[in-house]
C-alpha cells in the first residue's frame, strides 16, 4: 500500500518545499530506494497554478499558489503522489490525483497552465537550500517551522527556491519539466513501471 500517515511526518502549513524535503529524506531512511522517488514543482510562468481538491480551499474552488511541491513515488503497483496538502490520502495514484487536482485544465489559458518540474530525491535533499525569505513578511514568525533550515549538504552546489519554481531556468542534468498532459502521458500508465 501506497497510502502513509500524516501524522507520522514533519509537516508545516504553507511550506510544502520543505515538507516534502523532510518526506523524501524519512521515506529514504525508511529503506526506499531514492531513485523511485521524485520531487516534483507545480508551477507556470505566471507562478499561479490553480489547484483543486486543497485542504485550504472551498469544495468547488481550487487554491491559486505561486507554487506547489509535492512527491512522485514509483512503486510495483505504479505512480503515486504524495501532497500534504490535499483533501485526498497522503498517497493516491497519479491517474486520481490529477482529476482531483487539475480538472479543468483545458479550460485554463496557455500562460496558467500547469507545469511540473521533476527533480531526482538525491539531487534535491542534498542540494535544496532555503533561508524562508518569500514567507518573511507574510505570515508571523510564529507560523515558520520550529525546526532549523534546510541547508545544503557539505561540498554540494545550492539550489535555492527562487530558482525552482522559476519553470523556465534548467538547474541541474536531473531533471525534466511536464507540461500536464506530458506529466499524464508518463505516470498514468497502468503497468507497473518494474516491468
Amino acid at each position: 500500500m501506497s497510502q502513509i500517515n500524516r501524522s507520522d511526518f514533519i509537516y508545516t502549513a504553507l511550506f510544502c518545499e520543505e515538507n516534502i524535503w523532510h518526506l523524501a529524506d524519512s521515506l529514504i531512511r525508511q529503506g526506499v530506494n531514492h531513485s523511485d522517488l521524485n520531487v516534483v514543482f507545480i508551477s507556470n510562468k505566471k507562478q499561479q497554478v490553480a489547484i483543486f481538491d486543497q485542504q485550504s480551499a472551498s469544495n468547488i474552488l481550487p487554491v491559486i499558489w505561486d507554487y506547489h511541491v509535492v512527491l512522485l513515488r514509483k512503486t510495483e503497483a505504479g505512480y503515486f503522489i504524495y501532497d500534504f496538502d490535499t483533501k485526498a490520502e497522503l498517497g493516491i495514484s497519479v491517474k486520481q490525483y490529477i482529476e482531483l487536482s487539475f480538472p479543468h485544465n483545458k479550460n485554463i489559458s496557455s500562460p496558467y497552465q500547469s507545469q511540473f518540474r521533476l527533480i531526482d530525491s538525491h539531487t534535491y535533499i542534498n542540494q535544496f537550500s532555503s533561508d524562508r525569505s518569500h514567507m518573511r513578511g507574510i505570515i508571523k514568525t510564529d507560523k515558520f517551522p520550529a525546526y532549523p533550515t534546510i541547508q545544503v549538504k557539505e561540498n554540494q552546489p545550492a539550489i535555492f527556491l527562487k530558482q525552482l519554481i522559476n519553470v523556465n531556468t534548467p538547474l541541474t542534468d536531473n531533471e525534466t519539466t511536464f507540461s500536464l498532459e506530458q506529466f499524464k502521458d508518463q505516470f498514468f500508465k497502468n503497468k507497473s513501471p518494474y516491468q
